[in-house]
Formats: C-alpha cells, sequence, structure tokens
C-alpha cells in the first residue's frame, strides 16, 4: 500500500497517475487542507507538517510514502528527511532526471510555487541552464477549480510568456498543481515545448519497482479539513463517485 501527502487537490494527479501506472496497488492520500497552501510557508514549518503527515501515513500501514507536493519534496530534499519505515519519495527528482533526457536544446525551464523555487532543489539537480518562474496564483485558481476559467488563460500566459522568451523547449511543471491547467499550458507554449509532469513521471519509476498483486484494489482519502469542493474535484479528477472521505486531526 502506498501513502500520497498534499496540501490540497493538487497530489491527485499524482495518485491518477499511480493508479494508472499500479491498478493492483492499494493508496492512502492524505490532504492536509486545513493548512494549506504549503508554497507560502517557511521551509521550516513545511518540515514540521511532512513530518506529521509522514507519521500518520505510516500508521496507516503503507510502505511507501510519496510527497505528491513540490515544496515538501524541497524541504526533504533541503533537509535530507529520511526515514528506516517506509520509502520516501519525492516529485522533484525524477522530474529532473525526465527534464534533461527529453532537452535538445540545453533550456529547460520551471513552473513553481515561490518556496520551491526559493528552495533551488532544482538548481542543484539539473546541470544545463535552468530558467524558474514563481507562479503563486496557479494553485489558488486550482484550488478554486478554474481550470478553463479565461481568468487562469490570462495568468498561465503572464507566467510563460519569460520562460517562451528565454527560448526552453521543456518546462517542468513544478507543482502537482499545475497538470490540471496542464492542456492550456501547452496551448500557450505550443507543440514545440515539452512538459514535464511530476505525477506521470513518478508514477512510471514506482511501477517498475511495484509488487502488488492484490485484486481488490483500495483507495482512502484523509482531510484536515472538510470540505466538499474539495470532495466534487477529486470525483472530477479521479473519475469516482464513491470515493471514501474521512477527517482526521493531526
Amino acid at each position: 500500500m502506498i501513502g500520497l501527502f498534499d496540501s490540497g487537490i493538487g497530489g491527485l494527479t499524482v495518485l491518477k497517475s499511480l493508479q494508472e501506472k499500479m491498478p493492483n496497488e492499494s493508496f492512502v492520500y492524505l490532504g492536509d487542507t486545513a493548512r494549506l497552501p504549503y508554497g507560502t510557508k517557511s521551509p521550516e514549518t513545511i518540515l514540521r507538517y511532512t513530518k506529521q503527515n509522514v507519521q500518520f501515513l505510516k500508521q496507516q500501514g503503507v510502505h511507501t510514502v510519496v510527497s505528491a507536493c513540490h515544496s515538501a519534496s524541497s524541504s526533504i530534499l533541503f533537509y535530507d528527511l529520511k526515514d528506516e519505515d517506509v520509502d520516501l519519495y519525492n516529485v522533484i527528482e525524477p522530474s529532473c532526471s525526465e527534464a534533461q533526457s527529453l532537452t535538445k536544446t540545453q533550456r529547460i525551464g520551471l513552473m513553481a510555487t515561490q518556496a520551491t523555487v526559493e528552495g533551488g532543489q532544482y538548481h542543484k539537480r539539473i546541470s544545463t541552464p535552468l530558467f524558474a518562474q514563481a507562479c503563486p496564483l496557479l494553485v489558488p485558481l486550482v484550488e478554486a477549480g478554474w481550470i478553463n476559467d479565461p481568468i487562469s488563460e490570462m495568468v498561465v500566459e503572464k507566467y510563460v510568456t519569460p520562460l517562451l522568451a528565454d527560448s526552453v523547449d521543456v518546462i517542468i511543471l513544478g507543482c502537482t498543481h499545475f497538470p490540471l491547467l496542464k492542456p492550456l499550458i501547452q496551448k500557450k507554449v505550443g507543440s514545440q515545448v515539452r512538459l514535464v509532469d511530476p505525477g506521470e513521471t513518478l508514477a512510471t519509476l514506482l511501477a517498475k519497482k511495484s509488487i502488488a498483486t492484490k485484486q481488490s484494489p483500495q483507495l482512502k482519502i484523509f482531510l484536515t479539513d472538510e470540505s466538499q469542493h474539495f470532495v466534487r474535484l477529486a470525483q472530477q479528477i479521479l473519475n469516482d463517485q464513491n470515493l471514501h472521505i474521512q477527517k482526521i486531526d493531526l
């Protein structure tokens, strides 16, 4: 059983990719909705939240924990956080490898939260020129469900314009919320620019290591704050109208 955590709905894009790659695996998802967004918090605060999230998922009996949040992943890498009881994965390292394998011009772009950009973990792991663009407005837009809204289109265009001016040919979607805007982002950057989806990249990696044999996989979702809005978006993202969602207190 694999556990995932994020501050909100963004991590569901990673969960969806994992479910598609590992249909026989069971999952536990923790949405820390009471404390979102993580991207505006200090590294110390994010680390504290991360440790609490990992501990909760371990109590659910998972053998693997995925930080389905780039801000938390930055904290994990910065503090070199490890856990002897579970395999701990982040969404940054696989995306770095994927981007470097795809670029032909050796010019890579990064769209991320302010915390992820300032954390500098991508710059440490990418050897080619990296052009980072903080996109603080995208997470609130996604959380509000404004996936196809004209306002979101205007904001995306504003964020990708500097990256296109830097002639990047690959852009890492450095926040798990951003794949929900992937069609809109691809429209704005054009087909000549490849987008790296962190969920798809990590799912491909974990699928190669999967040993799941369950024929009746289960999915449990826990939230730290009740939200009918979350439920509606989760049903839409996962294409499942019968989600088991429970509120918990960390």
